[in-house]
């Protein structure tokens, strides 16, 4: 665990964790990942790097694995309103567009 991204990174255990890692762990880079309107502040944001982590994103997701060459995930993210049916379906749509991009090739 070298290299780690923190979804959810905000909430009450995503920052305990996030700044857990990043003092317990040396020479480890842990990004902080949060959504619009829940933006990390203080020691969060100033002990490391943050990026908007949206768990319904996959293609955001994989853009930030690859920036800091990311090999752990906790996936702490939490819905809150009821819209995780939105996010299954967004996943959805994302995930059948790439397979018809594949059939098509």
């Amino acid at each position: 665990m070298k290299n780690v991204l923190v979804i959810g990174s905000t909430g009450q255990i995503g920052s305990e964790l996030t700044m857990k890692i990043r003092n317990e762990v040396p020479g480890s880079t842990v990004v902080a990942g949060y959504i619009p309107g829940a933006e990390p502040k203080g020691v969060l944001l100033e002990s490391g790097p943050a990026e908007i982590a949206n768990v319904c994103d996959g293609k955001q997701l994989a853009a930030i694995v690859d920036k800091y060459n990311i090999d752990t995930i906790y996936n702490l993210a939490a819905f809150m309103d009821g819209a995780i049916q939105d996010c299954i379906d967004h996943l959805i749509v994302a995930e059948n567009a790439e397979r018809l991009k594949e059939s098509e090739l």
